[in-house]
């Protein structure tokens, strides 16, 4: 009875320490598994947005492009160049810049009836106007244009011929050139020459016949000479329609 006694109690020291090592295993196997989960939960679950080259890319593009589509603020207007242009050219047509060539006083009118002339001793038309001067007055460019033409001509004497913008052309009969030639530009109210005679007319007062011709055909030059006039004589009232 002594031996198995001894002997239980050697296997019961046995046994007691197998369980002994368990249990000191199994603390460390919780103690470990307790320190990865700590050591996994503190690491970093999302991705920092600063080391991603790709977003970093499509945010400059995006500044670029809205950098590009910013919409103008100092665009000139064209419209006001429109504008000025048309004003311009308005106030620079030719019927605004005619003058008187000499006086404002009228001895006959322009007309397309016949009047009785005594120096032809004939019923004629009066294709121009007769301004009043006397032999010596100064005579005038009666609007900017360019001498195309200086001749002598048996019925109306010495003539100075101008031509204007708008197909427009100017004779001035009985006027000695003076100091021009023809090619030569000229401004309104520039000296062209002074009055002689106009043998046509020879019998008349001493006077400027101007004609004016727009596009070949003659027309009545004060319908282009911004001013008033005065009618000297009644000559040119006494017509007929012949």
């Amino acid at each position: 009875m002594k031996y198995s006694d001894e002997f239980e109690n050697e296997d019961e020291k046995k046994s007691g320490g197998k369980v002994f090592y368990i249990a000191l295993a199994l603390c460390l196997i919780a103690i470990c598994g307790v320190a990865v989960t700590t050591f996994v939960s503190t690491l970093p679950t999302d991705e920092p947005q600063s080391t991603n080259p790709t977003k970093t890319s499509k945010t400059s593009t995006t500044t670029s492009v809205q950098q590009v589509v910013i919409p103008a603020t100092d665009i000139k207007d064209d419209r006001t160049t429109v504008a000025t242009t048309t004003a311009t050219t308005e106030s620079t047509k030719p019927e605004d810049l005619f003058v008187f060539p000499v006086s404002n006083r009228v001895l006959r009118a322009f007309s397309k009836n016949h009047y009785f002339s005594d120096t032809l001793g004939e019923w004629v038309t009066h294709n121009g106007v007769d301004f009043a001067a006397k032999e010596g007055d100064k005579v005038k460019a009666a609007a900017d244009g360019e001498i195309t033409a200086i001749f002598k001509d048996a019925l109306w004497g010495d003539v100075v011929e101008i031509k204007h913008e708008g197909n427009l052309v100017t004779r001035y009969c009985g006027v000695t050139a003076d100091s021009i030639a023809e090619g030569q530009s000229v401004q309104a109210g520039d000296v062209i020459g002074v009055i002689s005679v106009v043998p046509a007319e020879v019998l008349d007062e001493a006077h400027l016949h101007m004609e004016l011709l727009a596009n070949g055909t003659h027309t009545d030059p004060l319908t282009l000479i911004k001013g008033e006039t005065v009618t000297v004589t009644t000559a040119a009232v006494t017509t007929t329609a012949k």
